[in-house]
């Protein structure tokens, strides 16, 4: 059913809850085709964390005359391309990156630096568990990490 999504922005806009590949054929095929009036844009948040049939649904809905709009990261916590994000950028009219500023010096942030244990790709929080630091922080860290091991 859709609801009102708020954004950081504190602005809300009219969505629906999408889980999986399935779910977005459906709500394309029945949801937009039965509007009283089509929407000029179609957004999706956290891409990052999408199948990777995210991609042809987004490739049809530009083809359709829609605004695909797509937020995510393009990174995770390891430096390695995110879920379907290489993909989705590579078919993009228009990339725009946004960086967090690093909490560390105050550069654009790089990564989304992971503070606590674990090697699954995905491991949900915010700033109790992840902090955005620039490359140079970043790599500082991979230093100290490495003096520790040996």
């Amino acid at each position: 059913d859709p609801f009102y999504a708020y954004v950081r922005s504190f602005l809300n806009y009219l969505a629906k809850f999408i889980k999986n590949e399935y779910d977005l054929k459906v709500a394309y095929y029945s949801g937009l085709n039965h509007l009283d009036h089509l929407p000029y844009a179609v957004a999706f948040d956290e891409a990052q964390f999408f199948d990777n049939g995210i991609v042809e649904v987004c490739r049809k809905l530009s083809e359709d005359g829609y605004r695909v709009i797509i937020a995510g990261l393009d990174m995770d916590f390891r430096c390695t391309p995110f879920g379907p994000m290489p993909a989705l950028m590579a078919i993009a009219d228009d990339i725009q990156k946004v960086h967090a500023v690093c909490v560390r010096c105050g550069a654009p942030a790089y990564v989304s630096h992971r503070l606590v244990a674990g090697e699954s790709q995905v491991l949900l929080g915010e700033t109790d568990k992840y902090e955005p630091i620039c490359r140079h922080c970043y790599n500082e860290e991979m230093k100290k990490r490495q003096q520790t091991i040996d």
